[in-house]
């Protein structure tokens, strides 16, 4: 079975399990268990057959959780999150690939309700609320209440081209971007009209998709795509028209390396997670809006940050960047990218995390494959 870990600091952000694997494949090579860390790291819960309370080093056990703890459940076999995303009520909305099913999931981690979806991957919520959902061949609009009250898919919807859709966001217009991983291509759809827009390389001048893994959306309504078998990013604009395309030949230095998540600061900075290869344990690569190499990390050049097989980032209030590490753990930079902690705490914490969702209360959500 898998989970979430939590703890505290940080800002609102939602950000997917992105292993950098296909999921169909990373379904089967991955699952198992997980905690949450109550604030400030130091206090873990399981959600499992027990209830137990940790510090770092140290175990007690309780048959009721804590008061600093948090509740988490087992709900009842393997648990595949896949991504999580976190509404205004601070209510957890995780997609749960492997059990075909979307759970939702209080504060606290007591579960609400649950909504079975086919192979549901990528998850966002709206401006009122409503869920978005990238399942297996669709996307699907719940509302609050775990209710599906709408389904857009290739045959009913116009010019839809909906392929392994992986990941979802929303823009400002309420337009609602698909990525398709299966197609290298991504879907505008349009909710109020029921019809969608479908740029690939084909019918769109350079976008350069190859095998995309994420998107994130800046300040100026750009979409950012990271390409994880081209080791490289594409920039598009609002309209869908690719704008800019970033890889290690046109911006040197930036080691490109798997690229699997994105991440924007205040600033407007965009933080591109780099998995790694076997021989590179992974790095942080730092562009400007306009795409401009800033800096490029990784363990040789900032001590501490202990990468190993990074997958996303997330970033608080304070420009703090959290990022998950495949190998088993979290590791905290300041805004600049300086390594402030790597935390990891073997047997009992982190175990093969992935995704990373920051709610408003600076409460952080990690998934964990294992």
């Amino acid at each position: 079975w898998s989970s979430f870990e939590k703890f505290a600091e940080g800002e609102v952000d939602e950000e997917g399990s992105r292993m950098f694997f296909a999921r169909w494949f990373r379904t089967y090579m991955y699952h198992g268990r997980s905690k949450m860390l109550a604030p400030g790291g130091r206090a873990v819960l399981w959600l499992g057959a027990m209830l137990s309370v940790a510090a770092f080093g140290r175990i007690a056990y309780a048959d009721q959780p804590l008061p600093s703890a948090e509740f988490r459940y087992d709900f009842n076999g393997q648990w595949t999150p896949f991504a999580i995303a976190i509404d205004k009520s601070r209510h957890v909305w995780v997609t749960d690939f492997f059990n075909n099913a979307v759970w939702e999931l209080d504060h606290s981690g007591n579960v609400i309700d649950a909504t079975s979806l086919p192979a549901p991957a990528g998850v966002a919520i709206d401006a009122s609320g409503h869920v978005w959902v990238a399942a297996s061949d669709f996307v699907a609009e719940l509302d609050s209440s775990d209710k599906v009250i709408a389904v857009f898919d290739n045959s009913d919807t116009s010019s839809a081209d909906f392929a392994c859709p992986q990941s979802v966001r929303i823009d400002s217009s309420g337009h609602v971007w698909v990525l398709n991983q299966c197609g290298n291509s991504v879907t505008e759809l349009i909710p109020a009209t029921g019809t969608a827009l479908n740029f690939n390389n084909s019918n769109n001048p350079s976008p350069n998709f190859n095998f995309p893994q994420a998107m994130s959306i800046d300040k100026s309504g750009n979409l950012w795509v990271a390409n994880l078998a081209g080791n490289s990013v594409t920039e598009l604009d609002s309209s869908g028209r690719a704008i800019g395309f970033f890889d290690n030949t046109n911006t040197p230095g930036a080691n490109f390396a798997m690229p699997n998540s994105i991440a924007f600061d205040k600033r407007g900075n965009a933080w591109i997670v780099n998995a790694g290869t076997y021989a590179d344990l992974g790095s942080l690569t730092e562009l400007n809006a306009s795409g401009g190499l800033i800096k490029n990390i990784n363990n040789r050049n900032s001590p501490g940050a202990s990468f190993d097989s990074p997958q996303v980032a997330a970033i608080d209030n304070a420009g703090r960047i959290w990022v998950s590490n495949l190998g088993g753990s979290v590791t905290e930079l300041d805004s600049n990218g300086k390594a402030i902690a790597n935390l990891s705490q073997p047997g009992v914490g982190f175990s093969q995390p992935v995704g990373i969702a920051i709610a408003k209360d600076g409460t952080i959500w990690v998934a964990n494959a294992a």
